[in-house]
């Protein structure tokens, strides 16, 4: 048995109950809407952060192609550089050798013409760096090789007074890191001068 009855017309429960239903489903169309605005603005805030992030790496990889293109620039001079070393480096030794000759003939000019250099040699040999003693006794790793570069002189002077002029002009001149007399003794040939020396000239 119903406890209650509805007497309202049938037209209007139907108004009714349609209104009840708009009003229904635009709740969750509103929460629909809502939403998806939600979700739509959380992808709109990702891909706005997303092409920040892209300028500044945009940026830096500007930087670094940039670098990149300067270094191959350098790197084809340095080729170019290279080159030009292989095709001309035998230029430098004879520049080395005129600037020899130019300290010799400066050196001698200073002892008043009573000095000769009567033969001249050039030597270039590897050699160990010193090591003192101690160490090479205790084990020591072997010392690293290095370049060194040698001129000789051989030749006749009037006197000691001569050669050892001859020598400290030769050290004075700064071209040579050591400057070594070797041997200074007397000739036995009379016209060929009194002292027959040889000095070595590392550079």
């Amino acid at each position: 048995m119903k406890r209650h009855l509805n007497l309202f017309p049938w037209k209007l429960r139907w108004e009714m109950l349609l209104r009840r239903r708009l009003w229904q489903w635009c709740a969750g169309w509103v929460i629909l809407a809502v939403g998806l605005v939600t979700f739509l603005g959380w992808r709109w805030h990702g891909l706005t952060r997303a092409q920040d992030e892209l300028s500044v790496w945009q940026r830096r990889a500007t930087t670094v192609q940039r670098i990149d293109a300067q270094n191959a620039q350098l790197r084809q001079q340095i080729a170019g550089l290279t080159a030009r070393l292989k095709k001309y480096g035998h230029l430098e030794s004879e520049q080395i050798g005129f600037q020899l000759l130019a300290t010799i003939s400066q050196s001698s000019s200073y002892c008043s013409g009573n000095i000769q250099v009567r033969k001249l040699t050039f030597q270039h040999v590897r050699i160990a760096d010193t090591t003192t003693e101690k160490d090479v006794k205790a084990g020591a790793k072997a010392p690293p090789m290095r370049d060194v570069r040698k001129l000789l002189l051989n030749g006749i002077a009037k006197d000691n007074l001569a050669v050892a002029r001859f020598v400290s002009s030769l050290r004075d001149s700064g071209a040579f890191q050591t400057v070594d007399l070797k041997s200074s003794l007397g000739s036995a040939v009379a016209d060929a001068g009194s002292q027959t020396y040889h000095v070595e000239c590392s550079f």
